[in-house]
């Protein structure tokens, strides 16, 4: 009627094996999801996206500018407290130079 010990602990052994390789199946079976199953969901996968950050500059901890290109043509942003304002619409490739004073 009772085990031996020999035999609970190949039996407590084995249960841990089968308990890791079933989690790590599990793992593995999200992980392929993430990375291959949900960008076609979302229809990412094949699309240029209408944004794209090309540069900031922290001018204090809460105070940043940013160039964005929004459908091809970049744009200077001022971000500041939580507040985002647009400064200038830039030419294709212009950068403002340090002299120049945003847009009001």
């Amino acid at each position: 009627m009772f085990l031996d010990q020999s035999s609970a602990g190949a039996n407590l052994g084995l249960l841990v094996v089968e308990t890791v390789a079933i989690l790590s199946l599990i793992a593995a079976a999200a992980w392929l999801f993430v990375r291959f199953v949900a960008p076609r969901l979302r229809g990412v996968r094949g699309k240029q996206p209408r944004m794209r950050l090309l540069e900031r500059l922290p001018l204090e901890p809460r105070r940043s500018l940013y160039i964005v290109e929004v459908d091809g043509a970049p744009h200077l942003f001022g971000v500041a407290d939580g507040s985002v304002r647009l400064l200038k619409e830039l030419g294709p490739g212009e950068r403002p130079t340090a002299d120049e004073e945003p847009a009001q």
